[in-house]
Parts: C-alpha cells; sequence; structure tokens
C-alpha cells in the first residue's frame, strides 16, 4: 500500500509540472479564428453569409471567388514564429489602407490589416483578427464596388536631384508640363498612389506645414474634383472624367520660415461614367425624414468654421440601412461651391477660401431597407462639459 501511495504522489507531482508548461503564452499576435464544424442552425446561426474556416497553425492557399488569401506561417516553433496574410482580388493584392484595423469582410470572414511590422515574429498584413491595441476600423468597400467608382492616381514630385538607386520613372506628359512651368530638376517624392475619397496626407513637416489631397465626390459626369488643403485655403483641381485625362498643378507650401513647391501630377484611371450620383443632404434636413430610392450613397455637408474649434461629429446612428463611409471630414468653402465649372486652368474662384468658413462632410453607404435616424453635433472636443453649439438629426428611409 505504501508503493502505491507514493507512485500516486509522483504522478500528480509530474501533473502539476506539465500543466503549466502546457499553458505558455500565445505571442502577442492576433489568435486563429474560433471555427466549428457543427452544421448552422437557427439556435448557432450567426451570420447569413456561410464562413470558410482559416487554420491558421499552418500555411495554406484559400480561394473562393474572386478573392485569394495566402496565409503563411514563417518559422514554425520558434521564438520569431511569424504570420503573413496577403489579400488578393481579381489575382491583384488589394492595397494597403490608411488606418490599422480596418478590415474587408471575405468568404473567410474579417480579414484586418495590421500593418507591416519591421519584426519577423508577429501578425503581418491581413490577418483574420484585430490588432488587440487598436480599436476595430472601418468596414472597406469590395473591391467589385470599389471598381464601379472613380480612381485618380496621384504622383508627388519636388524640386532636387533623384537618387540613383531609388529612380521612378516620370511619364512623359509630366516631363513636358514640368518643362513648361520651366522646372529643371525634380524628384519624385512619393509614386504614383490611388486617391480615395477619404484624405490623404501628403507632406506634413513643422519647416512648412500639411497639405493633403482627396477625390471630391462627383456631381456629374463631365468632371472629377480633387480637394488639396493646406489647413489655410482649399483648391479644387478639376479633370475631364475621361479615362486618361491628365494635369499637373503646383502647389506651394509656406511658412515664415520656408517654403516649398509641390508638383502634384493627375491622371483619371477610371471615369465610371454613368455611375448613380451621391445624393446630397444639408442642414435644410434638419428633422426630417429623407426617403432614397435607387441611391447607393448619401453625402450629409454641414457648414462650418474650424479656426473656431468648432467641428461637426457623428453622435449616433440608429438603424441598420445605411452604415458609415469614412469619418468626418472638412473641406474649405460653401454650399454652392460644389457647382464644378468646365474643366481648365486654375482661376481665382477655384480658391475656395483664405479663412476657416467650410463644409463639414460625411458619407455612408447603404446597406440595406428601412430607416437609420443619424444625429450630429457642432461642438469643441475638448468642452464635453458644455452644450453643443448647433445639433442636426435626419432620418434616412432606404425603400429600395
Amino acid at each position: 500500500m505504501r508503493h502505491l501511495i507514493i507512485i500516486l504522489v509522483v504522478i500528480g507531482v509530474l501533473l502539476g509540472i506539465m500543466v503549466p508548461l502546457s499553458c505558455r503564452n500565445a505571442p502577442d499576435v492576433p489568435a486563429a479564428p474560433q471555427t466549428s464544424n457543427t452544421p448552422d442552425t437557427p439556435d448557432t446561426l450567426v451570420s447569413p453569409v456561410p464562413v470558410i474556416p482559416i487554420d491558421t497553425s499552418k500555411s495554406d492557399t484559400y480561394s473562393s471567388g474572386r478573392w485569394e488569401y495566402q496565409y503563411t506561417v514563417s518559422l514554425p516553433g520558434s521564438k520569431s514564429e511569424g504570420y503573413y496574410g496577403k489579400l488578393l482580388f481579381d489575382d491583384k493584392q488589394v492595397s494597403p489602407p490608411e488606418n490599422i484595423n480596418d478590415y474587408y469582410q471575405t468568404p473567410w470572414g474579417k480579414l484586418y490589416w495590421v500593418g507591416q511590422r519591421p519584426v519577423p515574429f508577429g501578425g503581418h498584413e491581413w490577418m483574420p483578427d484585430a490588432m488587440p491595441s487598436r480599436p476595430e476600423g472601418k468596414q472597406l468597400l469590395d473591391p467589385a464596388a470599389a471598381a464601379r467608382r472613380p480612381a485618380i492616381m496621384m504622383q508627388v514630385l519636388v524640386e532636387g536631384e533623384q537618387q540613383e538607386e531609388r529612380k521612378p520613372e516620370m511619364e512623359e506628359w509630366v516631363q513636358e508640363d514640368l518643362s513648361k512651368l520651366d522646372v529643371k530638376r525634380v524628384r519624385v517624392e512619393r509614386d504614383w498612389f490611388l486617391l480615395g475619397y477619404e484624405a490623404v496626407t501628403i507632406h506634413d513637416t513643422k519647416m512648412t506645414g500639411r497639405l493633403s489631397a482627396r477625390l471630391a465626390e462627383p456631381v456629374d459626369d463631365k468632371t472629377l474634383t480633387v480637394m488639396l488643403d493646406d489647413g489655410m485655403r482649399g483648391i479644387k483641381v478639376k479633370l475631364s472624367r475621361k479615362e486618361g485625362a491628365t494635369r499637373l498643378v503646383r502647389h506651394t507650401l509656406s511658412s515664415p520660415v520656408a517654403e516649398q513647391d509641390f508638383y502634384l501630377a493627375l491622371r483619371v484611371e477610371r471615369a465610371a461614367v454613368g455611375e448613380p450620383i451621391a445624393q446630397e443632404i444639408g442642414p435644410g434636413a434638419d428633422g426630417k425624414t429623407v426617403k432614397l430610392k435607387g441611391v447607393s450613397r448619401v453625402i450629409i455637408r454641414l457648414p462650418g468654421d474650424r479656426q473656431t474649434g468648432l467641428a461637426w461629429t457623428v453622435i449616433s446612428t440608429d438603424g441598420q440601412s445605411v452604415e458609415a463611409d469614412g469619418q468626418v471630414q472638412y473641406a474649405p468653402g460653401t454650399l454652392m461651391d460644389y457647382n464644378p465649372d468646365p474643366t481648365g486652368p486654375l482661376k481665382p474662384g477655384d480658391v475656395m477660401n483664405e479663412a476657416g468658413d467650410g463644409i463639414y462632410e460625411i458619407a455612408f453607404r447603404v446597406v440595406g431597407k428601412g430607416k437609420t435616424t443619424v444625429k450630429m453635433a457642432y461642438h469643441r472636443s475638448w468642452q464635453v462639459d458644455k452644450p453643443s453649439e448647433k445639433t442636426f438629426s435626419v432620418t434616412l428611409d432606404v425603400q429600395d
């Protein structure tokens, strides 16, 4: 009996050692998706779209329709074990979004952009789980739907010598337009990239200031407009809504201590003529219900003055028929400025303001039928204890 007790004690000690060893902390990476082989029933169904599971323990390539997901485990079993995910649509890698944890809804569920980390371990690029230290981002537009939108490419050039080891080619029309401006030496500050409806920062330094650009919502089938904003003034750059249309614009950033010229090459990659125009909603819709028929996008535009520190923000959306497509953005000018002029060289009227008066706007995309109430407030973000200067509320009634 004594020998039996000793054996049982030894087994218990060994189990006590082995269990903690088997519970090592996982690396700080997105966790593997939780999947189940249990068939969906009314009690277990969580989504009307079936999700194809991904085995995150091994490298593999997954294909479904026009999507492809290439998942790779590098240095498996080591302390530097890393996870890489490449997402393709129609055999082309999708472009990285601006924000961490923005995601696509795919046949494998949500795939999040977690960035390109400089270390080998952890998650990289597109992962099945969001980066835990950041909030969940926005859902990105399906590439098939994005392909129906206008697309403008931009290349940013500044004066100076181009390094030989990094010498992107300049298109012939860019070189010709630069010579017309008598510019002798330029280098590519940022090579061709796609402009979207959300502002992209082109330059931001204490020495010369900040410059951003974005594609404005089209208002007709003849013109596309790029909005430039340097914090003091806004400029509308118009291009003919024809594929292959080009334009080179010089914009100068200046401060009391320095100034710098930027040469912005713009090319219409996709005109998307015939795509439905977004329905605009202004301050006159406050407190009303707006019926939407045959509309895929809605733009709410409200006047404001950013020099006062006041800004419009969305405080709530009650309903599921529309969802925000990006953040509230500022555009210098007035509501009257959204009637584009014929394409041509920059004119004094293209400079929308020299002060803070402008428009705060946010886009919503239609995702289903029904009513959604959007409430917004005009206030200073740091004055949380004070009532808003203004409020705005509109109910969007999507009927088909």
